[in-house]
């Protein structure tokens, strides 16, 4: 976590030190929030190798509300992502997951089950 008086460019924050980077691999569109989300991952330390950018689609979103009993409701507004349900990864994006700790998988768990590395599923 980043707070505001914070930078991960200051080599004097304790937030800024040698640590692996997280690639990322999903599409956002081309507008204001797919540039916002993309400079946020980035400053997060992510690698953006992978992200695409869907010019005929908006960035999609999810909103996700905190109830007072502690549930939560979540609204998902598709958009780019909506476009990137592949049947299986691209030989480039399988050698980017092979040579990560772990992976979090959004709705490819035949690929996660078939892995020889952790994956967590979420669905």
């Amino acid at each position: 976590m980043v707070l505001p008086s914070q930078s991960l460019d200051n080599p004097e924050s304790a937030h800024h030190q040698e640590r692996p980077l997280a690639p990322f691999r999903s599409p956002v569109g081309e507008d204001a929030h797919g540039k916002l989300n993309a400079e946020a991952l980035e400053g997060g330390g992510v690698l953006l190798d992978h992200l695409s950018i869907v010019g005929d689609a908006p960035t999609g979103h999810a909103m996700v509300m905190l109830q007072a009993d502690g549930q939560n409701s979540i609204i998902i507004v598709g958009g780019a992502n909506m476009t990137f349900w592949l049947e299986t990864l691209p030989p480039a994006d399988l050698e980017v997951v092979k040579n990560v700790g772990i992976v979090l998988l959004q709705r490819e768990e035949e690929t996660g089950n078939e892995s020889s590395f952790p994956a967590y599923l979420d669905a």
